[in-house]
């Protein structure tokens, strides 16, 4: 019994008493707040990781694609110049063209494999490195979107077989004569991209042309 006038030890309510958490329950309660600084740190670094090797992926990408931008120009640079040669005068092909400029242009790293099986040909007449009486120059350049193309424009002589059924043109002088005009496009692709292991990429297409005159036909 209590003295009136002065307030006894206080009785929680039913409703006071129920919601007071028990302690297992703060802990659970305090290991869901939220993330540690240590997952934080491992999660940046797995973010950073994937978006290093999104990255790479990305820009090497656009290498191949640049590479293979550059490829088909070489290839229209090619066909322009193998049309360029097809239009001169199959007399006029070697005009100008030294021994001197066709001996610097099978010399050229790489040539051995575009003049196999056939022979170097050259005006006799013709002296010195001078291009200015050449009717096919034997190298050119052309700079297209800040990319530079060398072209070297082979004029060489080979034989086709005439006893057999073969159309391999080699160096047999007592077959056919034929002029095998072969045209290489070499470009550098820059920004440390490369051509398989190469930093020179190169592209080369070849024809044949019949140095005799076109029959004459009587009426």
């Amino acid at each position: 019994m209590t003295r009136a006038g002065r307030p006894g030890p206080h009785s929680p309510s039913a409703a006071e008493a129920t919601s007071a958490p028990a302690v297992g329950e703060c802990a659970d309660a305090a290991a869901d707040g939220g993330f540690t600084l240590v997952e934080v740190v491992v999660s940046l670094l797995l973010i950073a990781m994937v978006m290093a090797s999104a990255l790479q992926m990305f820009v090497r990408a656009m290498n191949v694609t640049d590479v293979g931008g550059q490829r088909q120009q070489a290839i229209a640079i090619a066909n322009d110049q193998l049309e360029t040669v097809r239009a001169v005068p199959v007399t006029s092909l070697i005009t100008g063209r030294s021994k001197t400029q066709v001996d610097t242009l099978w010399a050229l790293t790489g040539a051995s494999t575009l003049t196999s099986g056939t022979v170097e040909y050259y005006d006799s007449t013709a002296s010195g490195t001078s291009t200015s009486d050449d009717k096919v120059p034997t190298s050119l350049t052309s700079t297209v979107d800040g990319v530079t193309y060398t072209i070297q424009t082979f004029v060489d002589r080979c034989y086709q077989p005439t006893s057999t059924s073969s159309t391999t043109c080699g160096t047999t002088s007592t077959s056919w004569p034929m002029y095998k005009v072969t045209v290489w496009v070499t470009w550098s692709p820059g920004k440390g991209r490369k051509c398989g292991t190469s930093t020179t990429c190169g592209y080369a297409v070849a024809t044949y042309i019949d140095p005799s005159s076109d029959p004459t036909f009587t009426t």
